[in-house]
């Protein structure tokens, strides 16, 4: 979470704080949706060397 959205939370505006949720979480999704495709690249390298 942005210093920015932490202080539009703490100002409670339900806007932004609902913006800043969605894009945290967009974020993280993106991160892990990386690290898994990653992940299984490399499975799939490994069980072709073999």
């Amino acid at each position: 979470m942005s210093a920015d959205c932490l202080i539009k939370a703490l100002t409670r505006s339900p806007v932004h704080s609902v913006f800043c949720q969605s894009n945290s979480i967009g974020s993280a999704n993106k991160k892990t949706i990386s690290s898994v495709f990653a992940v299984f690249q490399m499975k799939r390298k490994s069980d072709s060397d073999s």
